[in-house]
């Protein structure tokens, strides 16, 4: 991976929703708060909420095969503070930035407990396998090359994902030591159609797979993991204990 990749999933100067653009096993649309507060009423509603990419790994088996590919990235929302990346979130980063921020051995408690974490995606040998074949399959066909093409360049869309972002993650061969498109410009002609190169296909299907797969963890682990640590407050003594005496 040459570049990261950040995004915002949720809020920011766009609006996003990437939650939206998908659904569950069931078919229905994924809704982050409606979940989160199903597993917990009392859990705050999350209005920003951002991912950041920092590792693609492909893992070769000994011929050259593709075993697994991981893409892993790093998870926040708004109550950690500002990000990085202020711009894609937009507001006042110097207005809401602390005067004085808490001492390391008291952390400033936040509203989503952890309030950023690291979540990852996988795709294993026989999908992969799956992704190689298709591809193969419409390089040389035009018809059906613009068929997947459109597909993937819809959920490129969805995702916010620029074929700049997808390059940056996958690299070249021959400018980075583990590139993986064929030319500059590849991962824009993959999604136009216009290329015929099938390992090119493969790769930008894949990683467009796994940005998908990575957006489905954020929320799993937004909507199910963290409200069930409970909201991180202050204790008090006056408070009835679950189980003891009131």
């Amino acid at each position: 991976m040459q570049t990261r990749v950040h995004k915002v999933l949720l809020g920011g100067v766009k609006s996003a929703n990437h939650f939206a653009a998908l659904t569950d096993a069931k078919g229905k649309t994924l809704d982050l708060n409606v979940t989160a507060q199903a597993v917990n009423p009392r859990w705050p509603g999350y209005t920003d909420v951002c991912a950041e990419t920092w590792e693609l790994y492909p893992h070769e088996a000994a011929d050259g095969t593709h075993q697994y590919w991981v893409l892993r990235a790093n998870m926040r929302c708004s109550c950690a503070g500002p990000c990085h990346y202020h711009a894609d979130h937009g507001g006042d980063a110097y207005a809401a930035m602390p005067s004085a921020p808490a001492l390391a051995a008291q952390p400033a408690r936040t509203k989503h407990g952890a309030a950023h974490g690291h979540a990852e995606a996988v795709l294993v040998a026989r999908e992969l396998s799956a992704l190689t074949a298709q591809a193969k399959a419409v390089a040389g066909d035009p018809a059906a090359r613009a068929k997947h093409a459109a597909t993937m360049a819809a959920d490129a869309t969805a995702l916010d994902l620029s074929a700049g972002d997808l390059e940056g993650e996958l690299g070249v061969a021959g400018v980075d030591d583990d590139g993986l498109l064929s030319a500059p410009g590849a991962a824009a002609a993959v999604l136009a159609g216009s290329s015929a190169v099938a390992k090119d296909y493969y790769v930008v299907s894949a990683l467009l797979k796994l940005h998908r797969r990575l957006v489905h963890r954020v929320h799993d682990l937004l909507a199910y993991d963290w409200p069930q640590r409970g909201t991180a407050k202050p204790m008090r003594l006056a408070a009835p204990v679950q189980g003891g005496a009131q």
